[in-house]
Order: C-alpha cells, then sequence, then structure tokens
C-alpha cells in the first residue's frame, strides 16, 4: 500500500487478518479492478458498477485483501480498542439517493447485545467516553452441575480513555497485592 500510495495511505488499525487504511486517491475501487490479482472482490454486488463475474475465481483465496464494505465506500471509521470497531459505508439505491449501514464488531460480546448498538454509540463513546456496563449471560458447569452464569464487561470504553481512568487504581490494587504476599 505503501509502495503504491505513499503518504495517501494511512493504517487504521490492524487485527489478526485484517488491516483497515484510509487511502486518498481518485477511485480507490478502480486501483482495486486494475490490481484484481491482489483481491478478493466476490462479495461485490453484481449492482456495483465494478462488480465482473471472474471474481468469483478469487473468493476465499487465502492472501488475498477483501473489502469488509463489499464494494460500498466507507464514509466513517471509529476504532476504541483492539477488536472494537465500527464504520458507516454509502450505497447508492436505484433512485440515486444514499443509503448508509454500519458494520461493527464488539470481540467478547455476545451476538444480542451487540446487535443492539450502533455505529453513532460507537462514535459518541469516541467523543464523550464514558463507562456503560452490559451483562453477558451463559450457561457453564463444574463437577457435572449446571450453572447461569454472568458476566458484568465494561462496553465501548476507548482503550486510552480506559487505562487513563483505571491506571491508578490497577496500580494501587498491584502494590496492595505485593505488599500482602
Amino acid at each position: 500500500m505503501k509502495a503504491k500510495y505513499g503518504n495517501n495511505a494511512r493504517l487504521l488499525f490492524t487485527d489478526t487478518d485484517s488491516l483497515m487504511y484510509e487511502v486518498e486517491t481518485d477511485d480507490f475501487y478502480k486501483d482495486m479492478v486494475d490490481n484484481a490479482e491482489l483481491f478478493d472482490m466476490s462479495n461485490f454486488d453484481v449492482t456495483n458498477p465494478y462488480y465482473k463475474p471472474e471474481f468469483q475465481d478469487n473468493k476465499a483465496v487465502v492472501g488475498l485483501m477483501k473489502d469488509e464494505a463489499a464494494g460500498y465506500p466507507i464514509v466513517e471509521f471509529v476504532g476504541l480498542r483492539p477488536k472494537m470497531y465500527s464504520f458507516k459505508a454509502a450505497k447508492v439505491k436505484p433512485d440515486g439517493t444514499l443509503e448508509y449501514f454500519d458494520k461493527h464488531r464488539a470481540k467478547g460480546l455476545q451476538r444480542a447485545p451487540a446487535a443492539k448498538i450502533t455505529h453513532d454509540q460507537y462514535l459518541a463513546q469516541l467523543i464523550h467516553p464514558e463507562e456503560n456496563y452490559v451483562l453477558n449471560r451463559r450457561l457453564g458447569s463444574r463437577l457435572h452441575k449446571i450453572y447461569g452464569i454472568e458476566v458484568g464487561m465494561i462496553l465501548l470504553l476507548p482503550l486510552l480513555y480506559f487505562i487513563l481512568t483505571h491506571l491508578s487504581y490497577y496500580f494501587h490494587l498491584y502494590v496492595f497485592i505485593i505488599y500482602i504476599s
């Protein structure tokens, strides 16, 4: 990416098997089509102007880059912590109007509570961080007895804010434990 775009490509985040870049260029999707051997564009909708049937040949090929927004331009991105991000993308409807959709990831959060979170909530947490909690409920067993388990977790708190506001607490807790031992 840096070789082709230089300072016009900025890495937004990395994950185990993915990268998200912000790229300034005239038409990134044209660039993708021109270098189709590097991309898996099999998830592009057939109505997408860049769609070609031969894109299906690259489906699930290991090592190829894939557009997580399926050929629709991402207009806004929020990354709060590792494995906790959201983006808003724009889709042109047949009548020419724009329709926005968002996609988000919240690792560690169960599917049902995660589905209720919107991109705007991610953005609000980035601008005005505040603690909020969600309960993850699951079944577990120990010694052949089944239990209902509830685990509370801090939801959507940006990592830097979390570190700065909780550092002294963890530091004192750590020192206290060492002092007792």
